[in-house]
């Protein structure tokens, strides 16, 4: 088969959107995270919109996802990896949401803590796992932020990246994140003490702390690929 080479225009057409799309889709996110920024009904639609926006993306990348399991590298396999475990994670998340809601869907209701806690526990991994599937497509905004925006602008934005990266250690370390992932602590996404912005904030450099993370195991297994 044929390789397909796009014209730059495509590709940064193509990055763009992209871009957009995984901007919105982290905004939505994050603000479906945030009980003190909405009210429980809200948090619900917000749910369903983003579960329907979830199975929206899966749909226009059918091709992607049907060649998961054909395992042919290193890198295939981290990338299937990530991306089946981020998959049944928003199937976990949206099934247990479904179960613990009082109002969209409140003839489902099954008030039981391990719910609660699965719940609980798939949204916080799936902060983790957004982060990672992003990074293995880091590299194309990066090229974007190079070749499409100013020096100084892609610059100042890099600089900010390393800032977020070095605050979501420290959130991933000390905001219950590794509690809320090993089912050590109850059902609370939030700080209620905090401004509201800032728990919001903090999650946001979480997830760019795996983007990272990701970024840099992809740059590195595709170097050995291609090394070899």
């Amino acid at each position: 088969m044929k390789a397909i080479n796009l014209k730059p225009s495509n590709i940064f057409v193509l990055t763009l959107v992209r871009t957009i799309f995984f901007g919105s889709f982290i905004s939505l996110m994050l603000l479906t995270f945030s009980p003190k920024l909405t009210e429980t009904l809200i948090h619900e639609i917000l749910g369903v919109i983003m579960a329907v926006t979830v199975i929206i993306h899966v749909l226009q990348n059918q091709f992607f996802f049907k060649n998961l399991l054909i395992i042919n590298n290193i890198y295939s396999l981290f990338k299937s990896f990530i991306s089946l475990l981020l998959l049944i994670d928003f199937i976990i998340l949206i099934i247990t949401g479904i179960l613990i809601s009082i109002y969209l869907f409140s003839f489902m209701h099954i008030d039981l803590p391990y719910v609660r806690q699965l719940h609980t526990f798939s949204a916080y991994l799936a902060v983790v796992l957004i982060g990672c599937h992003i990074g293995l497509f880091f590299s194309q905004f990066f090229n974007f932020l190079t070749n499409s925006l100013g020096k100084y602008i892609s610059l100042l934005i890099k600089l900010l990246l390393v800032v977020c990266v070095i605050n979501g250690i420290k959130v991933f370390i000390t905001d219950q994140y590794i509690e809320k992932l090993t089912f050590k602590q109850s059902f609370s996404f939030w700080d209620y003490d905090a401004f509201a912005l800032i728990p919001l904030i903090n999650n946001l450099c979480v997830i760019i702390l795996f983007v990272y993370i990701s970024y840099t195991i992809t740059s590195c297994l595709l170097y050995i690929l291609f090394r070899k």
